[in-house]
């Protein structure tokens, strides 16, 4: 079983595409995601698609790059964070446009695994072989994949760590 951690499924791409994606992260054992709010015109949106599927998480917060936010006030944040779907706060925001991510696979190799999480960040950078594709969360089975293979050991390894690691970490309702 996987988790993708931190995925944007709240986005337009999706709108009309919840029941398959569903069923692929279903296809693909991925049995939760955890759904990144952006800013916070558009939490609503994001609460309520987690609110709406048990295999759904949201996290509140406003990515760095947003401007249609004056910034979110620590209360305000803290008072949204008190709902049970809600696990999370923040959008760390370092999206970099790794072609082959030499470095990120040299650090997935490194970190140690019971402190690693794996993620797709979709809509966006699509994993091998999906390349091109609008990404999603199903694919989270690709990244630990490649993490399986970097260092040597079986997917059900790297998928019961960062599972886990996820529950731990989280500790959602």
């Amino acid at each position: 079983m996987l988790v993708d951690s931190h995925c944007h499924i709240d986005f337009e791409e999706y709108a009309d595409r919840m029941p398959q994606l569903l069923e692929n992260m279903a296809r693909n054992q991925v049995t939760h995601a955890l759904c990144v709010c952006v800013n916070l015109t558009d939490f609503p949106r994001v609460l309520a698609l987690a609110e709406g599927h048990s295999q759904l998480f949201a996290s509140v917060g406003v990515h760095p790059d947003r401007t249609d936010d004056a910034g979110p006030d620590i209360n305000d944040l803290i008072e949204r964070a008190k709902h049970p779907k809600i696990v999370a706060i923040g959008e760390t925001g370092l999206d970099y446009y790794f072609k082959n991510a030499h470095a990120i696979k040299e650090v997935a190799k490194a970190v140690p695994l019971e402190r690693m999480l794996v993620e797709t960040d979709s809509p966006y950078l699509a994993p091998v072989p999906q390349r091109g594709k609008t990404n999603e969360p199903a694919w989270v089975r690709h990244v630990a994949e490649e993490i399986a293979r970097l260092r040597g050991i079986s997917l059900e390894l790297v998928a019961n760590a960062t599972t886990g690691n996820f529950f731990r970490l989280f500790k959602p309702n």
